[in-house]
């Protein structure tokens, strides 16, 4: 019996499963590594996981990445060391580390689906899965490397682990329910939301649930845990609890607390449904321009100022918790009742954690909502469900036509996007630096890549070390390359510091127009589309020495900051 046999496919409906995880591929690999977003946050992971690879395996980090803007307080390894196993597997490269998002975020198509199946009809499932393959939010974020780009993927597969270690039709119960803790294990160690939300979320379904496993099932879970974390714990023995107090420090000081509940309650709900919408459409209503014309933080800006797109999101993510609740208290099927609970569950814990982070002043980035991102397509999925309850084909178009039209949203949103990475190669633009949403004209890797190949030409003629300016998002992304190159690249330019023998390059963006600093005269100029390249000389009589020493080579930030980072060699040499 092969899967779609299993879960009971019509061949038209398996032929549609196949188009809809084709357009999937085919969103999210096309031109995935020229476009790909490599930049200060994706770099530091590279090298930080590439010691692992030039170095050997005791090289790679004890503790994850960064959290909660610095440099101290860490999370576990875990996404590093997948991070590894891509690299290993397709190439110590960009391309080759971004693989493991890729990945997970493709097999997260065919798992989202399952997932569905275990509430839904085929039908509405097929329909949510079209949307959920088009949707610009999880296409975009499915196309570079960081952490918390592989939540969609790990919280649906720890939940459907745990939903089949709770059925009891299920005959390898216990095995499902170690799964879910591998997996759950993993996710708690990719960002602090997923940390603070999931393990209450489980416990609280397991009390629920009351599910009735082996003692030595609970003690394999406890192990699996021990082991995820043993790096972590490695790491606070050698350091006397050096990021345990980091946790501690970063989680009870003292914060700008916001102390009108109403207005936090407001803005909660509104970034839990227009963050939906986003997910649902493409269309941000939330972020960036939108959010600075259109502050809504009481009832009463909201029904005056608000849109009319961000009101009607707001009663249909009421609408569908109304129909959450409903659902969950009348529903008599013992498995797609604990579907219900689970959803229940996760809506609400998250909704308090958010209401939580606003009351204590955080700023909320659309990267937040990447852990509630498969509750957009489930909430929207119970509306449809209401509009379609019976084998009506008047009542099954309107919700086609729905599917449609926000599939065809988020295909526009996507065109918009992709025909703007185009545009950078060969055109002036603005780059936008903030978080990935509204973001949508960034510096692809192929542009680095030709740009580095005109600093090399250049390099290759004298082989002066190489000194750059550019914006702070960028810098580090160059730094890697010329290392990657071994091109001798020493500091940024700094006109207290001038050498005769030395290659100077300022990188810009083409719309605005810069001058050389008054010590240097311009030698060339080249523009790759979005960003130009001045090549600079000193002018006569200003260098302090003819060229620097190798010993005087400076040390970015970066890598001193990667050169402190606790590793397995470092903690048992």
């Amino acid at each position: 019996m092969n899967i779609f046999q299993k879960i009971k496919l019509s061949q038209g409906k398996i032929i549609f499963l196949v188009l809809i995880f084709t357009l999937g591929f085919f969103l999210r690999t096309y031109h995935f590594s020229d476009w790909l977003h490599f930049e200060i946050d994706q770099t530091y992971d590279t090298i930080l996981v590439s010691q692992g690879i030039e170095k050997g395996i005791a090289n790679l980090p004890l503790l994850g990445p960064t959290a909660g803007g610095g440099r101290a307080l860490r999370l576990g390894p875990a996404f590093y060391y997948l991070e590894y196993l891509s690299a290993r597997i397709f190439g110590n490269t960009p391309t080759g580390h971004a693989m493991l998002i890729l990945i997970t975020s493709l097999l997260a198509i065919p798992l989202f689906y399952l997932f569905l199946k275990k509430y839904f009809s085929t039908t509405i499932s097929l329909l949510l899965l079209t949307i959920f393959s088009s949707s610009t939010y999880l296409v975009l974020y499915s196309r570079f490397s960081w952490s918390p780009n592989i939540l969609p993927f790990f919280i649906i597969l720890s939940f459907y682990f745990l939903l089949k270690s709770i059925n009891r039709n299920e005959k390898k119960r216990d095995w499902w329910f170690l799964a879910s803790v591998l997996s759950i294990a993993i996710i708690t160690q990719i960002h602090f939301n997923a940390f603070f939300v999931v393990p209450p979320i489980v416990v609280f379904f397991l009390i629920l649930k009351k599910p009735k496993f082996k003692i030595k099932t609970w003690l394999g879970a406890i192990a699996i845990f021990l082991i995820i974390y043993s790096p972590m714990i490695v790491n606070d023995l050698k350091t006397n609890g050096e990021n345990l107090k980091f946790f501690e420090k970063k989680f009870t000081r003292t914060t700008r607390v916001n102390k009108h509940l109403g207005k936090i309650l407001v803005r909660d709900i509104r970034f839990n449904a227009l963050e939906s919408l986003l997910v649902l459409t493409g269309q941000d209503e939330i972020n960036g321009k939108a959010q600075a014309r259109n502050q809504i933080n009481h009832l009463k800006d909201l029904l005056i100022n608000g849109r009319i797109l961000q009101i009607l999101s707001i009663l249909i993510f009421f609408l569908a918790i109304y129909l959450l609740f409903r659902k969950t208290y009348f529903e008599k099927n013992e498995n797609k009742k604990s579907f219900l609970q689970l959803i229940s569950i996760w809506l609400g814990f998250s909704f308090f954690y958010y209401l939580a982070l606003l009351h204590s002043g955080y700023r909320f980035y659309p990267r937040f909502f990447l852990l509630n991102t498969p509750l957009a397509f489930i909430l929207l999925g119970l509306v449809f469900e209401s509009i379609y309850p019976k084998k009506d084909r008047r009542q099954l178009v309107i919700i086609i036509l729905i599917s449609l039209t926000l599939v065809l949203l988020n295909l526009t949103e996507l065109s918009k996007i992709f025909k703007n990475y185009s545009r950078a190669q060969t055109q002036p633009m603005k780059l936008e630096t903030e978080d990935v949403f509204p973001n949508t004209n960034r510096l692809t890797l192929k542009q680095q890549l030709e740009i580095v190949d005109y600093i090399q030409s250049k390099y290759e003629k004298n082989h002066y070390p190489v000194y750059l300016k550019t914006l702070h998002e960028y810098a580090p992304a160059f730094w890697y390359h010329l290392r990657k190159r071994g091109i001798d690249y020493y500091a940024p330019i700094n006109s207290q510091l001038i050498y005769q023998k030395g290659n100077y390059f300022m990188i810009y963006q083409s719309i605005k127009k810069k001058k050389p600093g008054k010590h240097f005269r311009l030698q060339a100029r080249k523009v790759f589309g979005s960003l130009t390249v001045d090549y600079w000389k000193p002018k006569k009589n200003v260098a302090k020495a003819l060229r620097q020493k190798r010993s005087q080579k400076e040390i970015t930030n970066q890598m001193q900051k990667i050169s402190e980072v606790y590793t397995w060699k470092k903690a048992f040499k």
